[in-house]
């Protein structure tokens, strides 16, 4: 995995950081409801020649015995193994199905999605003062950002990788658990104003509360260490009650130690003053 920066921000609304610092949970989303339609959406697979496919096969029968069987004829796992150990014609009746990249494909979505089903991502930004995130993430400015120490908050980050094309994902089971979280971490080119690093949380170690809107029924709340949080930035429009409201939560449950700023615009540049 990847080191991330010692501080690392989250753009926040008024109303999301109060539930942060009141709560102390940040928002674990599951990534088949994160903001991009690509997540997780491979381009290509590699290591798909019939041998390799049926290396695969016989590496791991259990898995392809899972995928194959309302394709092919047999009786279950164990008359399964049998027939691709004595018989070549049903091998390579199986080698065909996984050879047609349609199929493959859709196959190792499905694979992808089953791995991601149980974790929810944390995002944030190693950049504080991104005016375009301010726009987008703060609610035009009117929010905040909370900084957070991230070694204290997360032992598992994920630094996104922007690329133009979708990731490769590799036919092979144990080429795919070597770095089993690398679908994880791959967005178009577009979004890389945003310098993302994403922490991994498994969704049972959440509290949650129940939201219909949302594909999984719930919005999933990770507990975070209160240390973590060392520097909170108002926006340039955030309005000065709410600022208190959130200032007196800070004091009263977090460190004093917790830096505290307000943004400024610059006068002659296009640039946040922190």
């Amino acid at each position: 995995m990847d080191s991330p920066p010692t501080i690392l921000y989250k753009y926040v609304t008024i109303e999301d950081a109060k539930k942060i610092l009141q709560n102390n949970t940040f928002r674990a989303t599951p990534p088949n409801e994160l903001n991009d339609p690509f997540e997780l959406l491979p381009g290509s697979f590699s290591g798909c020649s019939r041998e390799d496919i049926r290396k695969e096969i016989m590496q791991q029968p259990d898995v392809f015995f899972d995928m194959a069987k309302d394709l092919l004829l047999f009786k279950d796992i164990d008359d399964f193994i049998e027939k691709i150990n004595k018989n070549e014609v049903f091998m390579n009746n199986v080698v065909s199905v996984f050879y047609d990249s349609d199929f493959l494909m859709n196959q190792l979505i499905d694979s992808v999605k089953e791995f991601s089903r149980n974790i929810g991502l944390i995002c944030f930004s190693k950049n504080k003062s991104n005016i375009l995130m301010w726009s987008h993430y703060a609610n035009n400015h009117t929010g905040l950002i909370i900084g957070v120490e991230s070694i204290l908050f997360s032992k598992l980050w994920i630094k996104v990788d922007y690329q133009p094309k979708r990731f490769e994902i590799p036919v092979s089971i144990v080429e795919r658990k070597k770095n089993p979280f690398a679908v994880l971490g791959r967005k178009l080119v577009d979004w890389q104003y945003e310098e993302e690093y994403r922490t991994v949380t498994n969704l049972s170690d959440c509290k949650y509360t129940l939201d219909s809107s949302k594909k999984s029924g719930k919005i999933y709340l990770y507990p975070f260490d209160k240390e973590a949080i060392k520097e909170v930035v108002f926006g340039i429009n955030t309005p000065d009650n709410e600022k208190q409201i959130l200032i007196n939560e800070l004091k009263s449950n977090y460190s004093s130690s917790v830096v505290i700023k307000k943004a400024e615009l610059h006068k002659t540049e296009y640039k946040l003053i922190l």
